[in-house]
């Protein structure tokens, strides 16, 4: 059977591609001014309010052992990995605002002018019969 992509095929992932990708710029601009788990417990609550009436509603199909099943991939599939990615994300802004200070710090370049070509050389590649060359170096006779 030959399967093409409706029209609301792609429109229904565009959205889920705004809606997923966006979260993690939300994350991003809430570390700014909340602790990583508060951002974990808003984005979690926020979830669990929005689902609740599709929760209730469907309700009568979840039996006695399904329950333990839901729970477990409620809690491994989305309350963990919420605390997880705001850590991840914390600890990748404090690592890169940290070491890329050092790097331009170990460079001898100030951050105001780190665009300056180094050695006030014009950084720009030449070509010649040996392969790629800087301009201004010296080429093998």
């Amino acid at each position: 059977m030959d399967h093409h992509p409706k029209i609301t095929d792609w429109i229904l992932l565009l959205v889920l591609s705004l809606i997923w990708g966006s979260s993690f710029i939300l994350m991003k601009e809430g570390l700014k001014a909340f602790r990583p788990e508060q951002v974990a417990c808003i984005r979690i609550g926020v979830t669990g309010i929005v689902l609740l009436p599709f929760a209730f509603q469907r309700k009568k199909f979840v039996d006695g052992p399904k329950t333990k099943t839901i729970l477990l991939q409620g809690m491994f599939g989305n309350f963990i990995p919420a605390f997880l990615f705001t850590a991840a994300q914390s600890t990748h802004q404090q690592f890169t605002r940290r070491y890329s200070e050092f790097a331009l710090a170990g460079l001898g370049v100030d951050h105001r002018d780190f665009l300056f070509p180094l050695s006030s050389k014009v950084a720009s590649v030449a070509r010649h019969p040996y392969g790629l060359r800087w301009r201004g170096s010296s080429y093998p006779s």
